[in-house]
């Protein structure tokens, strides 16, 4: 799992840094060097996925790449693979001019350990570990002082602010069109995947799960204005619907309420599931 990450400061157009680093990492995925180490580790594919973040210091854009190799690689393949990726990134993001990255922190390289790694490392997740950077930017929080775009986007719903209308609208012009993952091609072939589903098939599977909760109207809506939570298993505040999804895998309805009573809406009903639940005014979880 490799993290990248490049000097900024506030004031810098968002477009202007995604652009350097988009030609950094092509640089650095490229020339013999790289096609050396790509041999020693056996790297089969790669998947990267972007996040970004707003803080004192303005954008804060950063790669994270999950690295498939053919076996475990050994600690001197992981070694020459920081030490490489460490002097080809400072090298091209100067050529890029972004200035020179942190030494240590400009490149970050953590060895996987499970499936379940990967799949935080690509996905929600809310707790802090190696696995857990990224790439739900929709779901996850930035974390005390910095904030993603979805939420810059809710406290602009919320407060009506000139400035987070200015930088989500530099955001969605920057971003619209970029792939949140990109993949290497043939990957699901190398890995041994499945054919990819279709958005409906995906929709129309039976994903099965067991109802814990029933919302009233009154909850949902208190729900939804009361922003974010600060629950025990996470050291930042989490979206409030993501809190309370996450409490009810944790601990059922009786999570679900101790985060409502937190929030101070209306608790949760026991769910019962009925004919006709479709047309329920409710919301169930």
């Amino acid at each position: 799992m490799v993290t990248l990450t490049v000097p900024h400061e506030a004031g810098q157009p968002l477009g202007q840094l995604w652009r350097s680093m988009t030609l950094a990492l092509q640089a650095v995925r490229s020339g013999r060097a790289y096609q050396q180490v790509k041999a020693d580790l056996g790297i089969v594919v790669s998947c990267t996925a972007k996040e970004t973040t707003h803080g004192p210091n303005g954008w804060h854009p950063h790669l994270h790449l999950l690295v498939f190799t053919e076996k475990p690689a050994s600690a001197d393949c992981l070694f020459d693979l920081l030490t490489y990726t460490r002097r080809a990134w400072s090298a091209a993001v100067q050529r890029a001019g972004l200035g020179r990255p942190d030494p240590l922190a400009g490149v970050r390289v953590d060895i996987c350990y499970s499936g379940a790694d990967a799949g935080l490392y690509l996905a929600k997740c809310q707790e802090h570990s190696v696995g857990n950077e990224l790439a739900r930017g929709d779901l996850k929080s930035a974390g005390e002082g910095h904030r993603l775009p979805f939420e810059i986007l809710a406290d602009l719903e919320r407060f009506g602010l000139v400035s987070d209308r200015d930088l989500w609208a530099e955001y969605e012009q920057v971003m619209r069109g970029k792939r949140a993952l990109v993949w290497s091609r043939g990957y699901r072939e190398i890995l041994g995947m499945d054919a990819e589903l279709t958005d409906e098939e995906i929709a129309a599977a039976d994903v099965g799960g067991e109802p814990v909760a029933v919302l009233s109207q009154d909850a949902w809506r208190g729900l939804l204005a009361a922003g974010s939570a600060l629950v025990p298993w996470s050291t930042v505040k989490l979206p409030a619907y993501t809190a309370l999804l996450e409490a009810a895998e944790r601990g059922g309805l009786a999570l679900v309420n101790d985060v409502l009573g937190v929030l101070g809406v209306p608790l949760a009903e026991p769910s019962v599931i009925a004919a006709g639940l479709e047309d329920c005014p409710e919301a169930v979880i």
